[in-house]
């Protein structure tokens, strides 16, 4: 009787298992369904507009649009901005941002906080719509193929742009990570600072869950794809992007000097902030 009674038991919790682990994979059907539902109407939307409108829209209609089009991808993956020390944004003038980098939707983050031309690859110049959107907010892409010619090519771009008084936002550690460390800074594009002889504001950017952990979801890495990359911030969503703006860095006269300044302060607060959760 009693082994009768154990078997009813076990087959109800294991009932009872299965009908929650069933609940939840619908639920998350459900959630990942609906947003990649909206991001195919977003998609739809920036194909039709970066196709037809752009071709006879001013630049600052281009720019707003870019703009809220970022904002709008951050809410349909469910991704709020905390924004810390918004003072030290000075955009009064040409400024470089240059920030830690821990996903393709680092650009919507920036971008939905301030407008500012991004330096980026020409594989993301490749990407359908992304590219185009990137484009249209008068990106600058760098030729991977010869990295060295590439480079000096956008320093010499970037240069009149910053003393046009143009923002413009990279990326030193030319990848993306996890965003559980950064890696070292490559020195190169920080010369157009130097040149133009305008500030440079360092960003720390990390990802937070529900519960303000900090969250890889985000993350784009290795031999990660584009659409598993989305399905994990999907999967994981609600997030919060934490943009920390720290104070503009000193002039320096190398471009070494001020990428290591610009290293350091990054660092120091990403450690920091994983040091009090």
């Amino acid at each position: 009787m009693e082994t009768v009674i154990r078997l009813f038991v076990e087959r109800g919790i294991a009932k009872n298992n299965w009908q929650k682990k069933h609940k939840q994979f619908m639920k998350q059907f459900f959630k990942i369904s609906i947003r990649s539902l909206q991001v195919i109407l977003l998609i739809i939307e920036a194909v039709i507009v970066s196709r037809c409108i752009f071709l006879f829209a001013s630049v600052s209609w281009k720019d707003l649009y870019v703009q809220n089009w970022s904002k709008k991808v951050l809410r349909t993956f469910g991704i709020s901005i905390k924004l810390v020390n918004p003072d030290n944004l000075l955009t009064d003038s040409g400024f470089s941002l240059v920030s830690n980098h821990v996903s393709w939707m680092d650009i919507q983050v920036i971008e939905s906080i301030v407008h500012c031309r991004f330096i980026s690859t020409s594989e993301v110049f490749a990407w359908p719509v992304i590219g185009k959107m990137a484009e249209a907010a008068g990106s600058l892409f760098i030729d991977l193929d010869n990295p060295r010619i590439g480079t000096k090519k956008i320093v010499d771009q970037m240069t009149p742009l910053l003393r046009a008084g143009e923002g413009i936002c990279f990326f030193p550690e030319a990848t993306s990570t996890d965003g559980r460390e950064i890696l070292p800074f490559k020195s190169n594009l920080f010369q157009s600072a130097i040149l133009s002889k305008t500030p440079v504001i360092p960003v720390a950017i990390r990802y937070l869950d529900s519960n303000n952990e900090f969250s890889s979801a985000p993350g784009f890495f290795g031999d990660m794809t584009l659409l598993e990359c989305m399905k994990n911030i999907f999967v994981n969503a609600p997030l919060t992007a934490e943009v920390t703006v720290l104070p503009a860095a000193p002039f320096f006269s190398h471009k070494k000097e001020l990428s290591e300044y610009c290293f350091n302060q990054i660092n120091n607060t990403l450690s920091l902030q994983r040091s009090i959760g």
